[in-house]
């Protein structure tokens, strides 16, 4: 519970609540949604068990219920006992009886004519994403016909159909539509058994004038013949494709300003502050005694890099590229470690590669320097920048100079299990680190 406590900040000020300074749950939080689903599914069970003369059901934070048969004193004391459950919860809620017609969600229905039909908030206008813009073909094609078919579904029938579909047909043209929509009898979709099916999903662009679906599929036919001892696993009936749509523009610049923004010094300089500027970066970016003694040039307290140590003998030279999360000089002693220690010379690629020279005797010297900086990991987000980034420098660099294991390409990100609650210990929350490989 205390970790559902978030603090709001709106152009400097913060937002508080009149009793607690907390909000539990912020609108637009990573799982605001399934929180509210499992508060629903707990209030939900606590009316059934106490009021067992309604028939209730919740979508996020609007309900509808129906009674039968009761009188208007017994559906207003009802009314009372559903707002003392929910205030009991801590819980506002206002709920209006006695109705034979409502609307709910996108739905109006009746239960005196049995009728239902769509249903829109005043003044507001649908609006499609336009059949040029940069998606899938797939998405664009289908558009007019999901529409038709969800307008269908929620109209009782073609003369409640008819009566709201100009609005659409308008609002397809002016997204460059020339689809009519018309009322398509409700049909019970065929039950098809599930199967185990593998997706690639690249990023759809419509600049790119190459197929690369089709030459996906005939690198699978290619690959993985009938008579491969794999092909029941990849095959073209269990591997499918399906184009997935990149960050739209302002997600994308939301991303650039915080990595902008989190390269800024924490602390702000005064004006009468005689410590120049170039004194303290050097001091945030280092803080060996000896400026020679830096393995990183000057930069071992950068944190979120992927470095690379250079390994230069007689014959030839070859590289590693690693990952850190933490600062590069809380790394360092560990790859020392396993440098100078044989019983961890197989901790890592660079240390067995290293302990190899040395059994055959050969004079090596080692080269740090950091590749990129990167984002940390933040909690909630769906991938990593810093490993994907790792593995990406892997796959660019010269297999023949790169002393990285090709099974460093299919690790899961460690540095997310830091978050994970069966990982944390509460004698040590603020103290525990990720591991690096």
């Amino acid at each position: 519970m205390h970790a559902r406590r978030s603090l709001l900040f709106n152009k400097g000020d913060i937002w508080t609540k009149k009793n607690n300074p907390h909000f539990d749950v912020t609108m637009g939080s990573y799982d605001g949604a399934e929180v509210c689903e499992l508060v629903g599914l707990f209030l939900l069970n606590k009316v059934k068990s106490e009021c067992k003369e309604v028939e209730l059901g919740l979508y996020r934070d609007d309900g509808l219920g129906i009674t039968r048969g009761l009188s208007g004193p017994q559906t207003e004391r009802i009314r009372k006992k559903l707002i003392s459950i929910f205030k009991s919860n801590g819980l506002k809620i206002t709920i209006d009886c006695n109705l034979h017609q409502v609307n709910f969600l996108d739905v109006t229905i009746n239960l005196k004519t049995n009728k239902y039909w769509p249903y829109r908030k005043p003044n507001d206008v649908p609006l499609y994403i336009h059949k040029e813009s940069n998606h899938p073909p797939t998405i664009t094609k289908q558009l007019p016909i999901m529409i038709e078919n969800r307008i269908s579904a929620i109209s009782c029938d073609e003369t409640e159909f008819n009566k709201v579909k100009e609005e659409y047909n308008d609002a397809l043209k002016r997204s460059g539509y020339d689809h009519t929509i018309r009322f398509a009898k409700n049909q019970r979709p065929k039950y098809r058994r599930k199967r185990q099916v593998i997706w690639f999903n690249p990023p759809y662009n419509a600049k790119v004038s190459t197929n690369i679906g089709k030459a996906f599929l005939q690198l699978l036919n290619k690959h993985f013949p009938p008579t491969h001892k794999y092909h029941k696993i990849f095959n073209r009936n269990n591997v499918k494709l399906s184009y997935s749509c990149p960050p739209n523009m302002q997600s994308i610049i939301y991303s650039h300003n915080r990595q902008v923004l989190s390269k800024l010094p924490q602390s702000s300089v005064s004006k009468d502050q005689t410590e120049s500027t170039s004194t303290t970066e050097e001091q945030r970016l280092c803080n060996c005694k000896k400026p020679a003694d830096c393995p990183m040039s000057g930069n071992c307290l950068k944190s979120a890099v992927i470095y690379k140590a250079t390994v230069r003998a007689e014959d030839e030279a070859k590289f590693y590229i690693g990952a850190t999360e933490q600062t590069f000089k809380k790394r360092y002693p560990k790859h020392k470690d396993s440098i100078e220690k044989e019983k961890h010379k197989s901790s890592t690629s660079l240390s067995k590669h290293v302990w190899e020279r040395k059994k055959n005797g050969t004079d090596f010297t080692i080269k740090w320097e950091i590749l990129k900086e990167c984002l940390p990991y933040r909690c909630g987000t769906r991938s990593c920048n810093l490993c994907l980034t790792e593995k990406y420098l892997i796959l660019m660099a010269d297999p023949k100079l790169c002393i990285n294991k090709n099974s460093d390409l299919m690790q899961k990100c460690r540095h997310s299990n830091k978050f994970k609650l069966a990982n944390v210990d509460e004698r040590c929350l603020s103290t525990r680190e990720v591991g690096d490989g």
